[in-house]
């Protein structure tokens, strides 16, 4: 299958319409094509979000609010990655100089 005839098969693929024999040279071809592949993630979220959008009418979706979220989201997981990091760097100085204190005692400096 090439990708004119993949890109033909998408819509039919996502509506279940597609035939047997064509969607396992359509599934072939989507796995061997990033580009198709790429394509058709595409169209999967704009046929997910369509459905979501149909089901639940009153319903509303802030695109750059939830991508704000995120955003928000990802930064608030990397400050707490980098206060536990901190944390841990000064566990391990005070148990380094527990360990040179310790040494320093057996050594009798103390």
């Amino acid at each position: 299958m090439d990708c004119k005839r993949a890109q033909d098969c998408m819509e039919r693929y996502l509506d279940e319409s597609i035939s047997e024999s064509e969607l396992e040279e359509f599934v072939q071809h989507i796995r061997e094509c990033n580009v198709c592949r790429e394509d058709l993630e595409i169209y999967y979220i704009t046929d997910l979000a369509q459905n979501l959008l149909e089901e639940d009418t009153d319903a509303t979706y802030n695109i750059a609010q939830i991508v704000e979220n995120d955003i928000n989201e990802k930064l608030k997981k990397k400050r707490k990655r980098r206060h536990v990091k901190t944390f841990l760097f000064f566990v391990y100085l005070v148990l380094l100089g527990l360990v040179i204190l310790g040494i320093c005692m057996l050594l009798g400096y103390i």
